[in-house]
């Protein structure tokens, strides 16, 4: 079994966990969306969590399973930097937000693209969405990584938008895993 047979079975068994992440950033973002604006610059807690939670879980699904990724070095530098992201943001939360939220959004979805093309060839996935969904949301990373002068309403909206992408498009996934899984048993 080559490792992109052990990547599609890993998914097929573990799309719970996947739907799981995906739901997580959907809420995180929809917390986002409908807190304040006066409180929106001082949520630093909830976004170290958010960033903590995935960086902890990507850290230990990578050392129980290296096999199974194809690219694991991608998955290991992603997850020593989201979870060291979540302390810097506890220290330049106000100045560098934006920046590094732009940065994590660009690795991520880098990091989708990757995947995404790789399982391209299984037509029961139909990851041809998650792949225009993948560069769209390296589009939007790049209008972070700018950092153009927002307002804390704009910034909100726009760090609403990160997460519920990042939710679609990992939920979307999980859906997706779910069904070949059954259309394997029939």
């Amino acid at each position: 079994m080559d490792k992109k047979d052990q990547l599609i079975e890993s998914g097929v068994n573990n799309w719970v966990s996947l739907l799981i992440t995906g739901v997580f950033y959907l809420l995180s973002g929809l917390y986002i969306f409908f807190l304040p604006d006066r409180l929106f610059c001082v949520f630093g807690l909830l976004i170290e969590a958010i960033f903590i939670i995935p960086g902890l879980v990507c850290g230990m699904l990578l050392k129980c399973s290296m096999r199974l990724f194809m690219n694991w070095i991608w998955y290991g530098a992603y997850s020593v930097f989201i979870f060291i992201t979540a302390f810097y943001l506890d220290s330049y939360l106000s100045s560098r937000m934006v920046f590094v939220l732009g940065l994590i959004s660009m690795f991520r979805y880098a990091q989708f693209l990757e995947l995404f093309t790789s399982l391209g060839d299984i037509a029961l996935l139909k990851v041809d969405r998650l792949i225009g969904l993948s560069l769209l949301g390296l589009v939007f990373s790049f209008v972070f990584v700018w950092e153009l002068y927002f307002t804390s309403g704009i910034l909100q909206l726009l760090t609403f938008i990160l997460f519920v992408m990042q939710g679609i498009s990992i939920s979307y996934l999980a859906v997706r895993f779910k069904y070949l899984g059954e259309s394997l048993e029939d």
